[in-house]
């Protein structure tokens, strides 16, 4: 049981994989109690079930369906929080005792191995809650024993450190990438600024330039960026410039040319930002022409503040951006919609303020990750 367990914790230490982890597990049980099947199930409290998340030997045919709490052997174990031993699960005759109550485990056997006849079943408990249940099965009848179920209970602290350190491992990874992706936002928001310090922009050179680092693979990397300038009385917002496609078929074409011509890292934020101000400067002078269908109708657009609510109006009267989630509904999606084809998906939109001196509200930026695989994020 030393070595099976020493085994187990090596292999956490390796790698926090916890299907791999508790594979390695029941191996070990196996081989300790000489029965010939192992699975281990995890418990999703949320919708009540167990679910297989590791098992040896891997048998060829389908996956072991999930199950409910209240089904089979292994949800007696979890639902009653004791380890059950099943001599012989086809037995009608047999009886265990959990508290008061005798229970016979052939009435509450769901068959998954053909010929599984012995059955033990520990569940996963750390201070109350079940985590999962480490089950094994014999095709012998009285195969398995109570030493065996000890010896099952013995490699459940095991499980349970695994399941602890996997969660703490995916928390960190995630805390992690948060930080990572919080800087790179700082140091693009510091490139932005330092490039539009540089000289005194047009203002039209000023809006594309920050709308390219906005959009830009090694800046924010948003699929699209809408920006709406308010009037002197704050009652209107009107569509001033864009960046992004209007259509799917659009986006595919920018795209395709961004991969091979625009650079992925942030040390080379500064030259899409002057490539934006190239472009202005020569749709300025007559050299090129702005043919963004986006750009174009989004400079169509008037909205009412004082006729319409939601994120758009709430964004600008509060100075706080504000989120429309995925298939969340709002009455920004309107205007949003006109520029958007298809529009056959709610996707999620942000909505970020854009304040002056003496904390002035002056627009909305209207950013979001349509026809992009994250567009729901």
């Amino acid at each position: 049981e030393l070595d099976a367990m020493r085994e187990v914790h090596a292999a956490i230490a390796e790698k926090p994989d916890l299907p791999q982890v508790l594979t390695r597990l029941l191996h070990q049980a196996l081989k300790l109690t000489g029965a010939r099947y192992g699975v281990c199930m995890q418990y999703r409290e949320a919708s009540g079930t167990l679910e297989a998340i590791a098992r040896w030997p891997v048998l060829p045919g389908p996956p072991i369906e999930p199950q409910t709490i209240n089904q089979g052997i292994v949800g007696l174990a979890a639902r009653t929080r004791r380890s059950i031993l099943a001599e012989d699960v086809w037995n009608k005759q047999e009886r265990i005792r959990i508290g008061t109550d005798e229970l016979c485990p052939a009435d509450f056997y769901k068959k998954v191995n053909p010929d599984t006849c012995c059955e033990i079943a520990v569940p996963l408990v750390d201070e109350g809650r079940v985590s999962g249940v480490l089950n094994i099965e014999h095709p012998t009848p009285g195969a398995l024993t109570q030493y065996n179920r000890a010896t099952l209970e013995a490699l459940a602290p095991p499980a349970i450190i695994a399941f602890h350190t996997v969660e703490l491992y995916r928390n960190a990874v995630e805390l992690h990438t948060q930080k990572e992706r919080h800087v790179k936002h700082l140091r693009t928001i510091n490139a932005i600024a330092a490039y539009m310090q540089r000289k005194p922009y047009a203002l039209d050179t000023a809006i594309r330039i920050f709308l390219a680092g906005v959009t830009a693979n090694p800046g924010f990397a948003f699929s699209r960026a809408m920006l709406f300038l308010a009037d002197e009385g704050g009652r209107i917002l009107r569509g001033e410039a864009a960046v992004g496609a209007l259509t799917r078929e659009e986006a595919d074409r920018i795209w395709g040319e961004m991969e091979t011509t625009q650079p992925n890292s942030l040390g080379d934020l500064n030259s899409v930002l002057q490539q934006a101000e190239r472009l202005t400067d020569d749709v300025r002078e007559g050299r090129a022409v702005d043919h963004s269908p986006l750009h174009t109708q989004v400079r169509e657009i008037s909205i009412h503040l004082e006729k319409t609510t939601g994120a758009l109006a709430e964004c600008l009267a509060t100075g706080k951006c504000k989120i429309v989630a995925f298939e969340e509904k709002d009455p920004v999606r309107d205007p949003i919609g006109k520029l958007t084809e298809p529009n056959d998906l709610l996707h999620a939109i942000a909505c970020v303020p854009l304040i002056g001196r003496h904390k002035k509200q002056i627009g909305v930026l209207l950013v979001d990750n349509r026809f992009l695989p994250k567009e729901r994020q």
